[in-house]
């Protein structure tokens, strides 16, 4: 059977249809800098007074059969260094910087005091406990977060952006901060 010449002509006519070209990916606008003329801020938050050992401590007292007391007369150095969570290690100058003029009190990277300490503490009798005197310096941790001034998908605009967060805990500069206390701990069998 013969296929009609005009039946193969009309399979063999292409029918060309435009394809319309795919819009182009939109760039992001460049924002420049935020409202305060800055791209990168940071911001210390949830600022919190707390204590550190400093490392100085009398020997252990164990007051099974009458109260006593507990002392520590030596001449030794106390020390603390300050730290930031994993996560701000490259930028500790910078959150140490900011957290400086913003936690409310004078803060160092690093405290020490060298001199001779004379302590004593009176300690119940106790048959369970062990105590002894334990030197601490009061400290400031605080929330730390960096933010960097871009555009955001999710609203169409320029803001203010996280891109980092993590903590920091530094010494206070003074010895006027430093606290003697009583650690108590159980006595195994």
């Amino acid at each position: 059977m013969r296929t009609p010449a005009r039946l193969i002509a009309l399979l063999m006519t292409v029918t060309m249809v435009p394809v319309a070209a795919a819009p182009a990916a939109q760039a992001a606008p460049d924002c420049g800098s935020g409202p305060d003329g800055q791209t990168t801020i940071w911001r210390i938050s949830d600022v919190r007074k707390s204590y550190v050992n400093t490392g100085l401590f009398s020997n252990w007292v164990y007051p099974k059969y009458a109260p006593g007391q507990v002392t520590f007369n030596e001449s030794d150095t106390s020390a603390w260094t300050g730290t930031v969570s994993a996560s701000l290690t490259a930028e500790a100058g910078v959150v140490f910087a900011k957290a400086s003029t913003t936690v409310g009190v004078s803060i160092a990277k690093t405290w020490s005091k060298t001199k001779s300490w004379s302590y004593s503490m009176d300690i119940p009798k106790d048959k369970d406990h062990k105590y002894r005197m334990r030197q601490r310096q009061e400290t400031r941790r605080f929330d730390a977060k960096k933010f960097r001034w871009k555009y955001k998908e999710s609203t169409g605009r320029c803001g203010y952006v996280r891109v980092k967060a993590g903590w920091g805990h530094y010494p206070r500069i003074t010895a006027t901060t430093l606290i003697w206390s009583l650690q108590k701990k159980k006595i195994n069998g």
